[in-house]
């Protein structure tokens, strides 16, 4: 299952990095550092929020169809032959999909109390868990791996293979690990301040939390690593240290329960 928004906020994530990559590339090295990044800094913190916000709206839709799903019965759906009266002397829909669930399920109520116990709960759990699975974020991110691969191309021989690693602790450890970790923060901060100006702050801060995770993860891999062993060991050394990192995240992160109803009215919207 993948709703819409979800679609596109994976989309987003890859073409920002495309754009990112791009720039990098287009930009001189030095020029970069010196007038690019603040570019790309600025730009940040236009773009993460407004994905942040986003996403958060979309956890809060979730709890949404959470409450309708647990209220669902026959009575309160809708139907177009009905809604319609019937014209040309039509069957009636709605008789004739009662008839069937009460054949296949004993009776209209336990169709109701499966939709909203078993369906409500697998759809739910769904939404809530699958949304950013570590393949797609692999996916999404794969841009980074091709600035790598590309840098690559310009080393000397006896350095290829340790900047492969640095490169690969990069995309298959240090990002989707830091998006891991701000997924769980959103769906904490999902409830809708009673300001739109708190929203946007709340939302910038989820984004300075992930940046500043990004930098500590470098600030490791160079002050620690770099520092305290050879080149070459180092680098596979962070490789090594970064996967075992996120692996032991993906194994310990708890799943994202689902809500109650009633606790789920009352997070949509918090002073």
């Amino acid at each position: 299952i993948c709703p819409l928004i979800l679609g596109i906020f994976r989309l987003g994530i890859h073409l920002g990095a495309c754009a990112l990559v791009v720039l990098m590339r287009v930009i001189p090295f030095a020029n970069f550092w010196e007038g690019g990044i603040f570019v790309v800094g600025l730009l940040s913190l236009v773009c993460l929020p407004l994905a942040v916000f986003l996403v958060r709206a979309y956890w809060r839709d979730v709890d949404t169809f959470q409450n309708q799903i647990m209220d669902f019965t026959l009575d309160n759906s809708r139907c177009a032959c009905c809604e319609t009266g019937h014209p040309d002397g039509r069957f009636c829909d709605r008789r004739i999909l009662e008839a069937c669930i009460s054949a296949w399920f004993g009776s209209t109520a336990h169709f109701e109390q499966y939709v909203q116990s078993e369906v409500g709960e697998h759809l739910s759990f769904q939404l809530l868990n699958n949304i950013l699975t570590y393949s797609v974020i692999l996916q999404a991110t794969s841009p980074a791996l091709w600035r790598g691969f590309g840098n690559l191309a310009r080393e000397p021989q006896e350095r290829v293979l340790p900047e492969l690693a640095r490169h690969l602790a990069l995309w298959l450890a240090v990002l989707p690990c830091i998006l891991k970790l701000m997924m769980h923060l959103t769906h904490r901060l999902r409830a809708r301040c009673r300001m739109i100006s708190l929203d946007i702050l709340l939302s910038l801060a989820v984004v300075l939390l992930g940046l500043a995770l990004f930098g500590s993860a470098v600030a490791v891999e160079r002050f620690v690593f770099y520092r305290q062993m050879p080149y070459e060991i180092a680098k596979g050394s962070w490789l090594a240290f970064s996967s075992l990192t996120t692996l032991l995240l993906c194994c310990c992160l708890p799943k994202i329960k689902l809500m109650p109803a009633r606790d789920a009215r009352k997070d949509q919207i918090v002073t």
